[in-house]
C-alpha cells in the first residue's frame, strides 16, 4: 500500500468516527422527581442489623441513635429489616439468608454525638453484602446509602434542637440584662426628658382650631360658588309650552310611539331635581352660627392663648440663664481635666522600674513600653550579627559577583565594626572560604573521579579487514586503555593495535594532566575511528568464449523397432564475463561524551551563593530599618528616621496631652456645651407675643361682622329650602287622549315659571353672601398664618429639646435595640417550626432541595429534577475508540513500512530516526481520531470548555495507549495478535453490564478485572458523571502510553525489507 492510499484510508476512517460519534453519543435525560407508578420485578432483599449501641448520655437525656435509625428506616423505606445478633447475621449471610448485613458498635452514640468535644472521633459503622445476582448488590448499596442520608438528618436534628435550646435560654437571659439596664434610662427619661418633651407639646395644636376655621369657610364658600351654575341653567330655561301643546294637540296620533320616551325623560328629569336640596348647606352653616355665637363670640381660648405666651416669655428667659450657667460649669470641669492628663501621662513615662502590681503582674507604664521596644531592637540586631557569616575584604573580592555587590558587602562589614564600637560590643568571627568556593571544589572532585571510572566503547557488524584504530581526545586529557596495547602519537590522538574481526570493546578511563585547568562546566568527547578493507570480485564487462563438451541424446530410427537412443558429445562455445578484483576501504567512527556538569548542582550552587549573602542582606534590613541607613551608598551614617532615635520620650507627653485633648476634651466641648447663637434666637422668640395679641383682637372684631352676615344668609337659604320642598311632583300616566297630556303639560308651564321667579331672588341673595364670605375668609386667613408662626417657634424649642435627649442617649443608651436584633434573629426558633424542618431535611440531604420550595411558599413552581448517570456513553465511546486504533494498526500493518522510512535520509540501519514516518502516522491519526471523540462527544452532553479541553486530552491518551498497544500485537505476533484484540474486544463487551439484564447476571468479578477495556471504560464514566477517582488513572495512563510508544520506536528503529 503506497502513501497516497494510506492517506486517503486514513481520511475515510477519521470522517467514519466523526460520523459514529455524533450519531451514537447522547445525552441522557435527566429523572423527574414528578409521582409516577411503574410495575418493576424487584429482587428480594433483607437486611440484618446487629445493634450492640449501648446509648450515651446528651444534654442530660439518655440517646440511642441506632434505634433511632432503625426507627426512621422502617418508616421512611419498606426494606426487609431484621435485628439479630452477629452470629445469627453472620450465618445468614452466608448461606443468602440476608443479603446485607449492618453492625452498630457499642459506641455508636457516643462517637456520633462526640462533635462538641475536645478530640472528636468519627462515627464509625461496619455493613457486608454477599449476593451473587448484580441487581441485589446494587440495592444493597442503595439502602446503605439511605441509611448514610437517614443518619445525617436525625444527627443534625438533634444538634440543631441542642443549638436552638441554648439560644432560647441566652435569649431569655440577654432579655433580662436589658430590662435592668434600661431601668436607669426610663428613670432619666421619666425625670427629665419626658417633662421638657411634654411642655413643648402644649404648642401642638395651637393653630389647629384656626385651620379648621378656615377649612369651614372655604367650603361654605365653595358651596355658594356651586350654586351659581344651578341657577344660571334654571334661568336660562325662561319659556313657556303653549306652542307645544297646539302641535300636540294636532298630532297626537302620529305622536302615540314617542310618548313613553317623553315620560321616561321627564321621570328623569323629576329624580334628578327632587335630589336638589340645600338642606346639608343649611345644616352646615347653622352649625357654624351656632359654634361662632358659642366659642368665638368671647372665646376663652383667646385669653388662654395670651397667658400662656406671657408665661412662655417668662419661663424662657430662665431656661437661656440655666443654659448660660451650664456652659460656664463645662468649661471649668474640662479644663481642670487636661492638667489631669498631663500629669497621668508625666507619671507614666518617668516610670521604667517595671515593678509588680497587687496581682503579681508587671505593671505596664509607657516608660517601661519604650524602654522594652529599644532592648528588644538592639536583641535582635545583635542576634543576626552573631548568626551571620561574615568574610574579610580580600574573601569577598575572590566572589563571583559585580564589583557593586562587592562593595555593597563591604559597607555592610564597615556597618558591623561602627555597631560594634558604638554598643561596645565583640566583632564576630570571619571564614576564609566562601560556600560557592566549597562547592565548586567538590563538583571538581566528583568530576575527577567520574573520569577515572572505566568506560567502554563498542563496535559491531564491522565489514573486512581492521587497518588501523585511533583514538581523539581533548587537550590536558589522557587515555588509558585496559584490553588492547595502546601507543601516543599526540596530545590528543592514540592508536590501537592488536584488533581484529567484525566486533570488539575498547575498556578505557581518562586522567587529567592539570586540575586546576579543568572546565567542568564543558563535556569530554571521546572519538573512536575504526578504518577497514576489503577485496571483492566484480564483473568488468568483458567476455570470454570458452568451448565446453555437452552430451545430446539422439532419438532412436521409428522404422527400425530394435533401434534405441544414443548419447553422444558435442563441442559447444560459452561466453564467459570476466572478473576483477577491487578494494573497499569503510571507516567507522563513534563518540562517547563524558558529561562533567553532571556532578553540578544549580539549586545547589544557588543555594551556596544564596548562603554566602543571606546574613549581609538581613544584617542590611535591620540597619535600614533600626537606624535608617541606605547601605547601598557606601555611607555608615544614621538617618533622621532612624527607629532607634524615635523611641525618645521627650515629646512624648505633649502629643499623648494633646491627642487626648483633640479627642475627648474638644469633642466634650462641643457636644455638652449650647451655642451662643442658639441662645441668641431662644432670647428673639419673646418678641413675638405682642403681635399676637393684636391679631387676636383684630380677631374678635371681624368673628362679630361674621355674625351679623351670617344670619342675613341663613334667612334666606331657609326661603331656598322652602321653596325646593314645595315643588310639583311629577306622576307617570297611561293615558294616551289628548286633554290629560294639555292638562299635565300646563301645570308644568306654571310650576315652572314660579321656580325660575324664585331662582332668580337666591341667586342675587347668594350672590351678596359671597362677598361678605370673602371679607371673612381673608380675616381668618390672616389669624390662621400668625397662629401657625407661634407654633413653628414653640416647635423649634422641641427641636432643641429633641436634640439634647439625642446626645444623652448616645453617651447612655441601653440594649433594647440589641435585644429587638436578637429577638429578631431568634424568632424562627418559636415560629418558625415549618422552616426548620426544611432546614433539617436540606442539611442532612443538601443536594435534594425540594422542601424548601414549599417553605419559602414561591409563587413559581419549579419542576425538581436530578441528573441520571451516564453509563452509556462511556461503554459507546470506548468501543470507538478501540476499533479505531485497531483500524489505524491494521492501515500500517498493511503499509509500505520501508518507503515510509527511505523517504528520510538513513545514516544507520539502527537509528532511532527511522521510527519517525511510522510513529508520525500512528501518533498523527491517533491524537486526530481522540480529538474528534472527545469534541463531538463533549458538544453532545453539553459539557464546559474547560471540561471538554481536559475530555479531549483524556480520550486522546486512551486512543494513543489503544492504538500503540495493538500495533505491538500485530507487528510481533502478525494474525495472533489481532486474534488477541478480538479477544480483549469480545471480553470487554461481556463484561459490560449495559448491554444485559441486570435480573438475570451472574458474577463475573474476575472477567470484568482482566479486562483492560473494562478499567478505561470507568475512568472515562467517572469523568462524564463529574465523580471522583479518575486523576489518578489518567496518570497511569499516561505513563503506559509513554513505554507502549518508546516500544513501538524501538521496533521501528531499524531498517525494514521490502
Amino acid at each position: 500500500m503506497n502513501k497516497k492510499r494510506l492517506t486517503w484510508l486514513g481520511v475515510a476512517l477519521l470522517a467514519m468516527t466523526i460520523v459514529i460519534s455524533f450519531l451514537g453519543v447522547i445525552k441522557p435525560t435527566p429523572i423527574s422527581k414528578t409521582s409516577s407508578e411503574q410495575t418493576v420485578q424487584k429482587s428480594p432483599l433483607k437486611i440484618a442489623v446487629v445493634n450492640e449501641d449501648k446509648g450515651t448520655n446528651y444534654n442530660g437525656e439518655n440517646v440511642h441513635i441506632a434505634d433511632t435509625l432503625l426507627k426512621s428506616l422502617a418508616t421512611s423505606t419498606d426494606y426487609d429489616i431484621e435485628t439479630v445478633s452477629r452470629s445469627i447475621a453472620t450465618k445468614g449471610l452466608e448461606n443468602n439468608t440476608y443479603q446485607l448485613m449492618i453492625i452498630f458498635p457499642s459506641k455508636f452514640s457516643e462517637e456520633s454525638l462526640a462533635l462538641e468535644s475536645t478530640n472528636p472521633s468519627r462515627a464509625v459503622f461496619q455493613y457486608e453484602i454477599k449476593s451473587d445476582k448484580q441487581l441485589v448488590v446494587k440495592q444493597a448499596e442503595q439502602a446503605v446509602i439511605d441509611f448514610k442520608s437517614l443518619f445525617n438528618k436525625d444527627l443534625v436534628n438533634i444538634y440543631f434542637l441542642s443549638i436552638i435550646g441554648n439560644l432560647q435560654t441566652a435569649q431569655s437571659q440577654v432579655s433580662d440584662l436589658v430590662t435592668n439596664e434600661g431601668s436607669a434610662l426610663d428613670t432619666y427619661n421619666t425625670k427629665l426628658v419626658n417633662p421638657l418633651i411634654s411642655y413643648s407639646q402644649l404648642f401642638a395644636g395651637l393653630g389647629s382650631r384656626p385651620n379648621d376655621l378656615v377649612n369651614t369657610y372655604s367650603t361654605f364658600s365653595k358651596e355658594l360658588n356651586h350654586t351659581n351654575d344651578a341657577f344660571t341653567s334654571i334661568v336660562s330655561v325662561d319659556k313657556s309650552y303653549e306652542d307645544e301643546i297646539e302641535k300636540i294637540k294636532s298630532l297626537q296620533e302620529s305622536w302615540q310611539s314617542s310618548i313613553d320616551a317623553r315620560e321616561t325623560t321627564l321621570h328623569n328629569y323629576d329624580e334628578a331635581f327632587s335630589k336638589l336640596t340645600v338642606e346639608q348647606e343649611l345644616g352646615q352653616m347653622k352649625a357654624l352660627n351656632t359654634y361662632i355665637l358659642e366659642h368665638l363670640s368671647e372665646p376663652e381660648v383667646w385669653k388662654d392663648t395670651r397667658d400662656k405666651v406671657n408665661g412662655f416669655n417668662t419661663e424662657l428667659s430662665s431656661f437661656v440663664a440655666r443654659l448660660r450657667k451650664l456652659n460656664t460649669d463645662i468649661d471649668t470641669t474640662l479644663a481642670n481635666y487636661e492638667k489631669t492628663i498631663a500629669t497621668a501621662v508625666e507619671e507614666s513615662l518617668n516610670d521604667t522600674s517595671g515593678q509588680a502590681d497587687k496581682t503579681e503582674e508587671i505593671k505596664q507604664t509607657l516608660g517601661l513600653y519604650f524602654k522594652t521596644l529599644h532592648d528588644t531592637m538592639l536583641s535582635k540586631m545583635d542576634g543576626t550579627i552573631a548568626t551571620t557569616h561574615f568574610y574579610t575584604d580580600t574573601t569577598i573580592d575572590s566572589m563571583g559577583l559585580s564589583d557593586a555587590d562587592k562593595a555593597y558587602l563591604k559597607t555592610i562589614n564597615r556597618f558591623v565594626e561602627w555597631y560594634a564600637e558604638k554598643n561596645e560590643k565583640p566583632l564576630p568571627t570571619t571564614r576564609t572560604a566562601t560556600f560557592q568556593q566549597e562547592h565548586l571544589a567538590e563538583v571538581k572532585k566528583a568530576a575527577l573521579q567520574q573520569l577515572q571510572t572505566q568506560r567502554s566503547i563498542s563496535f559491531s557488524d564491522l565489514e573486512g579487514n581492521i587497518t588501523s584504530v585511533h583514538l581523539f581526545v581533548p587537550a590536558n586529557y589522557r587515555v588509558n586503555v585496559s584490553n588492547y596495547p595502546v601507543s601516543q602519537v599526540s596530545d590528543t590522538e592514540y592508536t590501537i593495535s592488536g584488533l581484529s574481526g567484525t566486533s570488539f570493546t575498547i575498556l578505557y578511563n581518562l586522567e587529567v594532566l592539570n586540575p586546576e585547568q579543568m572546565d567542568i562546566f564543558q563535556d569530554v568527547p571521546v572519538r573512536a575511528v575504526v578504518k577497514t578493507s576489503q577485496e571483492v570480485e566484480a564483473l568488468s564487462g568483458e567476455q570470454e568464449e570458452k568451448k565446453v563438451p555437452v552430451k545430446v541424446t539422439v532419438p532412436a530410427d521409428a522404422e527400425k523397432p530394435d533401434a534405441k537412443p544414443q548419447e553422444i558429445e558435442v563441442e559447444t562455445t560459452v561466453s564467459i564475463p570476466k572478473a576483477e578484483t577491487k578494494n573497499i576501504a569503510r571507516t567507522y567512527s563513534y563518540t562517547d561524551v563524558i558529561p562533567n556538569v553532571s556532578a553540578y548542582a544549580v539549586s545547589q550552587g544557588g543555594q551556596a551563593v544564596y548562603n554566602d549573602v543571606k546574613g549581609y542582606i538581613e544584617v542590611a534590613s535591620l540597619a535600614a530599618a533600626f537606624y535608617d541607613m541606605d547601605l547601598q551608598s557606601g555611607k555608615v551614617e544614621p538617618g533622621p528616621s532612624a527607629l532607634l532615635s524615635q523611641t525618645d520620650t521627650e515629646n512624648l507627653k505633649a502629643i499623648i496631652v494633646q491627642l487626648i485633648k483633640d479627642a475627648t476634651i474638644s469633642s466634650l466641648k462641643e457636644q455638652l456645651k449650647v451655642p451662643e447663637q442658639d441662645l441668641e434666637q431662644f432670647e428673639a422668640k419673646m418678641t413675638n407675643a405682642e403681635g399676637l395679641v393684636k391679631n387676636i383682637e383684630a380677631l374678635r372684631t371681624n368673628t362679630s361682622d361674621l355674625l351679623v352676615k351670617l344670619g342675613a344668609t341663613l334667612q334666606e337659604t331657609e326661603k331656598v329650602h322652602e321653596s325646593i320642598q314645595n315643588k310639583p311632583v311629577f306622576t307617570e300616566t297611561e293615558k294616551r287622549e289628548n286633554t290629560g297630556l294639555v292638562t299635565v303639560t300646563m301645570d308644568i308651564n306654571k310650576d315652572l315659571s314660579r321656580l325660575m321667579a324664585a331662582s332668580q331672588t337666591l341667586m342675587n341673595n347668594t350672590k351678596s353672601n359671597q362677598s361678605v364670605s370673602k371679607t371673612i375668609e381673608s380675616d381668618v386667613e390672616k389669624l390662621s398664618t400668625d397662629v401657625a408662626n407661634l407654633e413653628k417657634e414653640g416647635e423649634s424649642l422641641s427641636g432643641r429639646v429633641t436634640e439634647l435627649k439625642t446626645v444623652m442617649d448616645t453617651t447612655y443608651n441601653s440594649n433594647k435595640d440589641f435585644l429587638q436584633a436578637f429577638s429578631s434573629v431568634l424568632s424562627n426558633t418559636k415560629t418558625g417550626n415549618s422552616k426548620n424542618e426544611a432546614v433539617y431535611d436540606y442539611l442532612s440531604n443538601p443536594v435534594d432541595a425540594s422542601n424548601i420550595q414549599n417553605v419559602l411558599k414561591t409563587t413559581a413552581v419549579t419542576k425538581v429534577t436530578t441528573a441520571r448517570q451516564d453509563e452509556r456513553s462511556g461503554l459507546l465511546i470506548m468501543l470507538i475508540c478501540y476499533l479505531v486504533a485497531l483500524g489505524i494498526a491494521y492501515l500500517l500493518q498493511h503499509a509500505d513500512i520501508a518507503g515510509l522510512q527511505q523517504r528520510l535520509k538513513i545514516t544507520n540501519r539502527i537509528h532511532w530516526k527511522n521510527a519517525t514516518g511510522p510513529m508520525t502516522f500512528l501518533t498523527g491519526m491517533g491524537a486526530i481520531a481522540g480529538f474528534l471523540i472527545a469534541a463531538i462527544a463533549g458538544y453532545k452532553l453539553d459539557m464546559s470548555v474547560g471540561q471538554i479541553v481536559a475530555f479531549i486530552f483524556l480520550l486522546v491518551l486512551i486512543t494513543l495507549c489503544c492504538t500503540y498497544a495493538i500495533n505491538v500485537m500485530l507487528e510481533k505476533l502478525r494474525s495472533l495478535g489481532f486474534l488477541v484484540g478480538i479477544v480483549l474486544l469480545l471480553l470487554y463487551l461481556v463484561t459490560a453490564g449495559q448491554l444485559l439484564d441486570a435480573h438475570y447476571v451472574s458474577s463475573a468479578h474476575f472477567l470484568d478485572t482482566l479486562s483492560p477495556l473494562s478499567h478505561l471504560e470507568k475512568l472515562v464514566t467517572n469523568f462524564i458523571n463529574h465523580t471522583q477517582g479518575w486523576e489518578l488513572a489518567t496518570v497511569l495512563v499516561f505513563f503506559v502510553t509513554i513505554v507502549l510508544g518508546t516500544t513501538n520506536i524501538l521496533i521501528y528503529r531499524k531498517v525494514k525489507e521490502r
